[in-house]
């Protein structure tokens, strides 16, 4: 008899497509980075930048509502820690998990380069300082929000 796999817990998310299969619309969200760490002043990077996060929502919502009413889902007591690592040993969970990370991160960022466009920052300091924490944003989502505000001041 074959052993289960990882894939065989999936169920149909979004128009019968599976987590996996929808796992490739996220990198909608590298686009977003590139014009935050480019061209952080264009008058339409901060529109572009809210695109990705935006469809990513829809289909956070979407799923999350599809897996909440799954009939044999097991229910998430979020104040124990243990019922929260159980629930990422579903694929289908790890996936709403990505997903609330690359839409919170990407927000976050856009905040980040709005605040240093807004306050006139130059372009050398741009590179030098901002840069630097939209990549730990995006790799390290606090840390980055941290050093921005501790640079930024």
């Amino acid at each position: 008899m074959a052993q289960a796999s990882w894939h065989d817990d999936q169920i149909p998310l979004i128009l019968g497509n599976t987590a996996e299969e929808l796992f490739p619309l996220l990198n909608l969200a590298l686009p977003a980075w590139l014009l935050l760490v480019i061209f952080p002043k264009w008058k339409y990077t901060q529109g572009l930048a809210l695109i990705p996060p935006l469809i990513h929502a829809a289909i956070y919502t979407w799923s999350a509502v599809v897996i909440m009413f799954e009939p044999n889902a097991d229910p998430i007591d979020f104040s124990q820690l243990g019922s929260i690592v159980q629930s990422f040993k579903d694929p289908n969970v790890v996936f709403l998990g990505w997903t609330h990370y690359l839409v919170f991160d990407l927000v976050v960022g856009r905040a980040i380069s709005k605040d240093a466009v807004d306050k006139g920052i130059s372009m050398s300091a741009y590179y030098a300082v901002v840069v630097p924490c939209l990549f730990l944003t995006l790799m390290l989502g606090p840390v980055g929000f941290l050093l921005y505000h501790v640079f930024s001041f």
